[in-house]
């Protein structure tokens, strides 16, 4: 886990916390819909308009939209279509989280995500009622969810700090800093359908492999890593 990561956590954690004890949503789903929606608060869409969690604007949004691209999955394909859409944008991250509740309080569909006490069911509903078109989206969820321990921020209030949550962020953080591997450098290349092209991209000094190896596995991306030459042989079945 990288400072970025934790602090991304830990921000959108404490919104989440707190405002769990009036939407009765999991934190830990609010956070790792987060952290997929807006790639750990980096995607343009969250940058400029604030929006965590992609929300789309219907014709029923009254407030400000931002226009960004978006991958769609069409009648149970494996493989995303991108496409161009309108998205609801805010004024802060606290309005986007606050929206986010909204939205799955206030629609019918959802109806089975407020009050569900386990994160695996509560994952599993919000993707059934139709929040994501990517087959795999409940799963992501769920490994998010247990890479990082989102859990044990479905018992803090969020609010002050206290006791209960300055723990859980600590054993968070503990069991993180103790796993993580770094090697010198890592050579990214990419092999499709069996013809191994030039490698696309040099990662930096102080590459973390075990963080990669776990977001490749979130994602579903398979690769072969050798820790001698300090190469990642990415495999994709893609055409080129």
């Amino acid at each position: 886990m990288t400072n970025d990561q934790k602090n991304f956590i830990e921000r959108v954690g404490r919104m989440a916390a707190a405002d769990k004890k009036k939407s009765r949503i999991l934190a830990s789903l609010k956070i790792a819909q987060a952290i997929l929606e807006s790639g750990w608060g980096k995607s343009m869409l969250t940058i400029r308009a604030n929006a965590l969690y992609g929300i789309k604007a219907g014709a029923s949004w009254q407030g400000k939209t931002y226009s960004a691209q978006t991958q769609e999955f069409y009648n149970g394909a494996n493989t995303p279509t991108m496409i161009t859409a309108l998205f609801r944008a805010y004024g802060s991250w606290e309005e986007s989280v606050a929206d986010h509740s909204a939205l799955l309080t206030g629609l019918p569909r959802y109806r089975a995500v407020p009050g569900e006490t386990c994160y695996i069911k509560a994952s599993r509903a919000v993707h059934a009622a139709g929040y994501a078109t990517d087959p795999q989206y409940a799963d992501k969820l769920i490994r998010l969810i247990e890479l990082y321990q989102l859990y044990l921020y479905d018992g803090m209030d969020g609010a002050n700090g206290g006791n209960g949550e300055a723990d859980g962020v600590n054993r968070i953080n503990q069991t993180n800093e103790t796993t993580e591997i770094k090697a010198a450098k890592a050579t990214a290349k990419i092999r499709r359908r069996g013809v191994l092209h030039t490698p696309r991209s040099i990662l930096h000094e102080g590459f973390n492999y075990v963080s990669f190896r776990d977001m490749a596995g979130i994602f579903g991306i398979e690769f072969i890593y050798d820790d001698t030459t300090k190469e990642i042989e990415i495999i994709e079945d893609e055409p080129a």
